[in-house]
């Protein structure tokens, strides 16, 4: 087993392995005196009574959200390492691998968020300029950008406030140019930085992409981070949206001089307390709040679509008693966007599940009240055009849960009774067990034509089939000789 762990561990040198071994993940050696200390749990020993014991410190799988935000907290990169099939029916060991690399601007589960985006950056610089790429994995949004001087990507950098910058193995000058800014930094293989590699990576993700074929350094700073995203992730990231260039033409451009010193979403003391957003955000949703902020960090130069806000703020604001409904409504609409990063990971829990019904319900109601109103500003028309409650898929969700589905997988009872006749028929069985092992003998007898066969049970085996060697011949190929 600890061969096993070592060659795991080998390949995750930068990171602390988790190491599930039944309820729990465990940490060996240096690994296990890190996580003892940070976590505050006894660290205790493999082997004790050997030469050479090997620490060992552990925590239970059901709590691994609560301990792993704090490991990733104070700074820590966390791989985690599950096991890969039931050890119940695992010949020898039992098969294991690593299923996800955790880092500060690689977290997607909600208990570990806030309502802010938690963003991925890349930075890249050569003798042809600048690269910078912006990437929340909770959210799937995705940018980059390419810029001439270090000031132009600093203030640039600073709308985001990433939780990581992934730059290039070696380069040193970037390294001392991110630790001066106190970014946190991870450095990624420098082949990644390659321009044939990073348009191959964005292409065989997204197709062509011809927006940005006029700017080398956007593509490799874009590609670079895709990898180390999908790479750390175990996954294509299905939700991600394609890369757009961050810099538009109709938002003003806020230096991070200019920020800080309007105070827009960090005071002058560095507190997010007391800044403008905090004074003004009173969405009600998740995605709402990320909008404002967005909004105020960006702020528009274009009249006509600045005239087109003003003029749908004011009519919400001229008509109290909607505006209230609008808001009464939206408070049922949950975090779609991290629900659909989650669905994208695999990650997603039945009761996520449930939040993502229930919020496309939402959305119906809201286009629903939208159109039933007199509202006839501009851009109040153009989003109830474009809401879509996706009919289809709350439909079917609401077909399949049960009204109030279990938080985790493992807990079971979270399909209505008749929404599959497959796994009615299995929770009949798992319900009355004896009754079934005799309806299989029965079964099995009809099918084989052996009137003698049997159902067995032992703790070697688990059931089995009996059949008299007298009627061997009549034995299925589908049977599997055990014991003769």
């Amino acid at each position: 087993m600890m061969r096993q762990y070592h060659a795991i561990k080998r390949e995750n040198p930068d990171s602390i392995l988790l190491y599930r071994m039944g309820d729990f993940y465990e940490t060996f050696g240096d690994d296990a005196k890190i996580v003892a200390k940070e976590l505050d749990i006894a660290l205790t020993a493999r082997d004790k009574n050997s030469e050479n014991p090997i620490p060992l410190a552990g925590v239970p799988y059901h709590a691994l959200d609560n301990y792993l935000s704090k490991l990733i907290k104070k700074g820590h990169r966390v791989a985690i390492c599950e096991q890969l099939e039931d050890p119940k029916s695992a010949k020898g060991l039992v098969k294991r691998g690593v299923t996800r690399i955790v880092s500060q601007g690689t977290v997607v589960e909600g208990s570990m968020l806030s309502n802010s985006n938690n963003f991925l950056a890349s930075v890249n610089e050569t003798d042809d300029g600048l690269g910078l790429s912006i990437m929340d994995i909770s959210t799937g949004e995705f940018s980059t950008a390419q810029f001439r001087d270090r000031e132009s990507l600093e203030s640039e950098m600073a709308r985001y406030s990433p939780a990581e910058v992934i730059i290039p193995d070696g380069n040193e000058n970037i390294a001392n140019w991110m630790m001066a800014l106190g970014m946190n930094t991870t450095p990624r293989k420098a082949e990644s930085w390659m321009y044939p590699v990073s348009k191959k990576i964005l292409e065989e993700r997204f197709g062509n992409v011809e927006e940005l074929k006029t700017y080398p350094m956007a593509i490799t700073a874009a590609g670079a981070i895709l990898s180390y995203a999908t790479d750390t992730q175990f996954s294509e990231l299905p939700h991600l949206r394609p890369p757009s260039l961050m810099v538009k033409t109709n938002t003003m451009t806020l230096d991070a001089v200019t920020l800080r010193n309007l105070e827009i979403v960090r005071t002058i003391s560095d507190s997010s307390k007391d800044t403008l957003f905090a004074v003004i955000n009173r969405t009600s949703t998740a995605g709402g709040s990320r909008r404002l902020k967005d909004w105020l960090l960006r702020p528009l130069h274009n009249l006509e679509r600045i005239d087109e806000r003003h003029d749908a703020v004011q009519e919400l604001f001229d008509n109290t008693l909607s505006r209230r409904e609008i808001r009464d409504i939206l408070k049922g609409f949950q975090d779609v966007e991290r629900l659909l990063s989650r669905l994208g990971h695999g990650s997603i829990s039945p009761r996520d599940l449930d939040s993502l019904r229930s919020s496309l319900d939402t959305l119906k109601d809201l286009k629903q009240f939208l159109s039933e109103e007199p509202l006839k500003s501009k851009l109040m028309k153009r989003l109830i055009k474009s809401i879509d409650p996706h009919k289809q898929v709350s439909q079917k969700l609401a077909e399949a849960l049960v009204e109030d589905p279990p938080l985790v997988l493992r807990d079971g009872g979270i399909f209505k009774k008749g929404y599959s006749q497959e796994l009615d028929d299995l929770r009949a069985r798992a319900s009355s067990g004896r009754e079934w092992v005799t309806a299989l003998e029965s079964e099995e007898k009809k099918k084989t034509g052996i009137p003698k066969l049997k159902v067995g049970y032992n703790r070697v085996f688990g059931y089995y089939l009996e059949v008299p060697k007298a009627y061997a011949k009549k034995v299925p190929e589908s049977y599997h000789r055990k014991q003769t």
